[in-house]
């Protein structure tokens, strides 16, 4: 499944050619400069596979022959992409579609055993739960969307312009300050035991984040930023334990529904709804795409998580949360300044396959070499 959504992303639009000339190594170098977002997107694609390996095969064996698979994939789709016009094949492509796997590679191990040992403390005998893993995933995507794109600089003009927006001008809408709130609120409880407060630990992470956000090169502060991680605090401490799962999910769905929606805006005529997913994501900035790409991995996954801490089975959670998504996308056929497409009904579908597959897998390694 990985791999057929990296050949999907690496071949869209499906735009093929006869070139005049077809060449063995067409891409040893194209003479072009390699932007930022470029590279970025070029790792991160292959990050998910190399995180899949780690992850679900235990024998070495075998994930090296998946690794040898990787590199013949990432190789092979850069050949492919001398019959597509709207590709340029590159060697350093393929390079560092590489490094995604090595990144993903060390991700998947790390998490694993994160997951291991916190469950382990909080269920004595039971040595892996493939949902805490999601957890820790979900909530790393919140970081990843608010570090992106993961440069420091300790430049001081770039530190003045990461402040500019908090200082010159603070933005203290309501929809931005929910939206804030939401997300803040939704990474601690992810990453908090159930019906239990976060750590004073998890809370201050909180604030060193938007401090590590004035050190990103192209990052911001804003003013909804910092009341946003105040009011998720309070939000979080002041509700009971038995009411966090049910207040969350609210704010979930009201933030999801004003973010999508607004501007409230009417449309002169009906706007075309795209069923080619991601259709919009490899339209415009790379980076300013892959970003909100996180951002949603985030929201709609953590949504299906409460859902399924609320009692919902993950396949009905995330049924339900594809359904309030594509409500949203549906009204967006009305509004200006909005581009509704299939994607974001979709992500949530996705998030779940992928974390039965973490369960399956994990079912197996019980079932071949349970601990002593």
């Amino acid at each position: 499944m990985i791999a057929l959504l990296i050949a999907y992303g690496s071949l869209y639009p499906f735009e093929f050619v006869t070139p005049g000339e077809i060449h063995l190594l067409p891409w040893l170098y194209t003479g072009m400069r390699i932007s930022r977002g470029d590279v970025l997107a070029n790792i991160l694609l292959f990050v998910p596979y190399g995180f899949a390996v780690a992850f679900g095969e235990r024998r070495s064996r075998h994930r090296m022959w998946l690794l040898i698979a990787g590199t013949v994939l990432a190789v092979a789709l850069q050949w492919v992409q001398q019959f597509t016009p709207a590709r340029v094949p590159a060697l350093y492509d393929a390079f560092f579609n590489l490094l995604g796997v090595m990144v993903g590679l060390v991700a998947g191990a790390l998490v694993g055993n994160l997951g291991n040992r916190r469950y382990r403390a909080l269920v004595p005998g039971s040595y892996w739960r493939a949902a805490t893993t999601a957890e820790i995933v979900i909530a790393g995507c919140w970081l990843g969307y608010r570090l992106f794109p993961f440069v420091p600089s300790l430049d001081w003009g770039q530190i003045k312009d990461s402040l500019k927006p908090l200082l010159l001008h603070p933005n203290l809408s309501f929809a931005s300050i929910l939206n804030n709130t939401a997300g803040w609120a939704l990474f601690f409880l992810l990453l908090s035991p159930r019906f239990a407060k976060p750590s004073p630990a998890l809370l201050a992470l909180a604030p060193l984040t938007l401090l590590a956000e004035v050190l990103i090169v192209d990052n911001v502060l804003t003013a909804a930023n910092l009341v946003g991680v105040v009011m998720a605090t309070l939000l979080v401490l002041a509700t009971p334990t038995r009411l966090q799962v049910r207040v969350m999910i609210l704010v979930l769905l009201s933030s999801l529904l004003l973010k999508g929606v607004l501007p409230f805006d009417l449309a002169p005529r009906l706007n075309d709804f795209s069923w080619i997913p991601l259709s919009a994501f490899f339209s415009g900035s790379i980076s300013f795409n892959i970003q909100s790409l996180l951002q949603k991995l985030f929201f709609y996954g953590g949504l299906v998580l409460m859902l399924n801490r609320a009692g919902l089975a993950l396949y009905p959670a995330s049924m339900a949360a594809s359904l309030w998504l594509f409500l949203i996308e549906c009204a967006q056929v009305f509004l200006r300044h909005h581009s509704p497409e299939i994607t974001d009904p979709l992500i949530p579908l996705l998030v779940v396959f992928i974390i039965e597959s973490m369960s399956v897998r994990s079912t197996r390694w019980r079932t071949q070499s349970p601990p002593k």
